[in-house]
């Protein structure tokens, strides 16, 4: 039994690993994702207008497979979402609130690493920021709080939709 749930413990760790396919034509999309050093869970968080079409890549299906077999059950299209939204936070949004959020990370590129700024440091953690899977930013370790912080005010200020607020929180 202890054997079982130590292989479980380490293909859920390589599952959370690996990217999740996403079916970028359908849907523009911010995503958040932690790195560094991790004390606790933290999921990637997607913020769309539209809900997104995620699945699960080849390798994380052969291993959610492998681990289901030990309980005799079949990967099912429910089992798949159940264990998606599990390792990933999805929140559909207003284009009001997306744009506003693009605007706030496009405008404060000041917070990203750059040739002075550099997350160099592995016992630190902070935030890469997807827009689309075309852009990328990595937020400088040191403005973690600062950047999560002035975006939460940002949304307070414009009235933006509260459950983004509440999403970002635990960031």
């Amino acid at each position: 039994m202890k054997r079982i749930i130590v292989l479980l413990v380490i293909l859920l760790i390589g599952l959370r690993a690996n990217a999740t396919q996403i079916n970028k034509d359908s849907v523009q999309f911010i995503e958040f994702v932690h790195t560094g050093i991790t004390t606790k869970t933290i999921n990637p968080l997607f913020i769309s207008t539209q809900k997104l079409d995620l699945h699960l890549n080849q390798r994380q299906t052969s291993d959610l497979k492998q681990i289901l077999a030990y309980s005799k059950k079949k990967l099912t299209p429910q089992i798949e979402r159940k264990y998606l939204s599990g390792i990933y936070d999805t929140i559909v949004t207003d284009q009001s609130t997306f744009s506003a959020i693009r605007r706030f990370i496009m405008d404060n590129k000041s917070l990203y690493t750059n040739k002075t700024h550099i997350n160099d440091d592995p016992s630190t953690e902070s935030y890469n920021i997807h827009l689309n899977k075309t852009e990328t930013f990595s937020i400088y370790y040191k403005f973690k709080d600062k950047f999560f912080n002035n975006l939460k005010a940002f949304i307070i200020r414009g009235h933006y939709d509260k459950r983004v607020e509440k999403a970002l929180l635990n960031r």
